[in-house]
């Protein structure tokens, strides 16, 4: 695939679009658009890479996308007014589900504002969608929710649109992440992310600032033989808050469970372009015996649970962990399991080691 591509349209669409139009009323009844096998609209970012691909058509034959579509409009023309088109009636059926939009009116003056709430109900878009391919992903499950848009002076915002989706969706990327210091080792495996019922409540200003609150049923990472779970994660992502930093975004109030236990961190900034960020991720009531099983210790078996803070340092593909600190969050035991013939080939000092870890029962540990 090129790396500099343009938004395209490809196949073919038919229908019918029966229009009725008397003193200024414009009408439409029951329009429909289907899509021949091969139909796709592709679209890029504004650097003209590859963002998502819309399909639809069935294998052999045609596909419906628009269905019951019903629209009314009236073009109002006053002497020594501004012109303007009042849309009435906005509603139809879009993938299975519906689409309807709220009354508007539209004026040929460009500072007067547009003002419209787009309503969305279990509109399978997701399974007509094809993410780019270095993601190797793919989304399913339906669509619904609320947009209340704004369009003045050729700039676009939104104001805490919601929507949700009782699917979710798996990408996989390869690893080319590489730590420093004493932590972590380099991993060239792939590595797959999978998310289930997201939903979303979002803003966007007309200078580009975008926020998004998030909560997601559950979130897995996939990497060899590792498969970790994150239960119910959620919290909110700023993009380009301040116009002279458009590549940093800042991940705040974020929560999940892990293995029982909880991760949070208050706020972590990166920087997209530069590839910087640091944070610190709390942990509460992690079980011990969950984070010896990740560090694939062997014959310790322990109870109890650990909290702390682990600073994070992200840069350029590295990942530094300075000075993490992990303390005792309730009394535990820690067991060694040794054999009888571990212990009676042990010398003296060994042996008595041995003993102790045999039942070591802990009320602080660090």
């Amino acid at each position: 695939m090129p790396d500099n591509e343009q938004s395209s349209f490809q196949g073919a669409l038919s229908g019918k679009l029966p229009i009725r139009y008397a003193k200024n009323q414009l009408t439409i009844r029951n329009a429909s658009l289907l899509a021949s096998e091969g139909t796709q609209v592709k679209l890029v970012t504004k650097e003209q890479k590859p963002l998502v691909t819309i399909v639809a058509g069935k294998k052999g034959g045609k596909e419906t996308v628009l269905d019951k579509l019903n629209v009314r409009a009236r073009f109002n023309q006053m002497p020594n007014q501004t012109a303007s088109i009042t849309l009435q009636e906005f509603s139809t059926t879009l993938f299975g589900g519906s689409v309807n939009v709220t009354p508007l009116t539209f004026k040929t003056d460009a500072s007067s504002p547009l003002v419209a709430t787009v309503t969305l109900d279990k509109v399978k878009l997701f399974e007509h969608l094809i993410l780019p391919a270095n993601l190797h992903g793919s989304l399913y499950g339906d669509l619904s929710g609320k947009v209340p848009l704004t369009y003045q002076n050729n700039q676009l915002s939104i104001s805490n649109a919601t929507l949700r989706s009782s699917g979710g969706g798996s990408f996989t990327l390869n690893n080319t992440q590489q730590s420093s210091n004493n932590n972590l080792s380099r991993s060239d495996q792939q590595t797959t992310y999978a998310f289930s019922e997201p939903a979303l409540t979002f803003s966007h200003l007309a200078n580009g600032a975008t926020t998004v609150d998030f909560t997601l049923s559950e979130f897995r990472q996939k990497s060899g033989s590792n498969d970790f779970k994150f239960g119910n994660p959620k919290g909110t992502i700023h993009f380009a808050e301040n116009p002279r930093e458009p590549d940093v975004m800042r991940l705040s109030n974020f929560s999940t469970n892990f293995f029982g236990g909880k991760i949070a961190l208050n706020e972590f900034v990166y920087d997209i372009k530069k590839q910087e960020g640091e944070t610190i991720v709390q942990l509460s009531n992690m079980p011990l015996q969950k984070l010896l099983d990740l560090q694939g210790t062997k014959k310790v078996y322990a109870t109890g649970a650990l909290k702390g803070n682990i600073p994070i340092k992200l840069k350029k593909g590295t990942v530094e962990i300075p000075d993490g600190a992990l303390l005792a969050q309730e009394s535990g035991q820690i067991i060694y399991a040794t054999s009888p013939e571990e212990r009676a080939a042990a010398h003296q000092s060994l042996r008595t080691t041995y003993e102790v870890l045999s039942n070591f029962l802990y009320q602080q540990l660090s």
